[in-house]
């Protein structure tokens, strides 16, 4: 079995055009799970890559790790890496 986790920190908060408060997630990085079929927990590997880190001064050295969605269900959102073609 194989995963892989965003790791995200709560850049801000912000305010939709309709009133909506929400928080700007930065990532920061990718957690790979990888542990063979049928085995523990205690032969899993973690395995961390760290693209940048963040300078605000609210970061207190802690980061949550999120489940990577199905490109379909990122759609609107940019991803580090990814362009949209440009038409002329």
């Amino acid at each position: 079995m194989k995963k892989s986790y965003e790791i995200k920190f709560p850049a801000r908060n912000y305010t939709t055009a309709a009133g909506e408060e929400k928080t700007f997630w930065a990532e920061h990085g990718t957690l790979f799970v990888e542990c063979p079929e049928g085995t523990d927990l205690q032969k899993f590997t973690f395995k961390v890559k760290m693209d940048s880190m963040p300078i605000s001064k609210e970061y207190d050295g802690w980061f949550r790790c999120y489940e990577k969605k199905p490109r379909e269900e990122r759609q609107g959102e940019s991803r580090p890496g990814e362009y949209e073609e440009i038409k002329f």
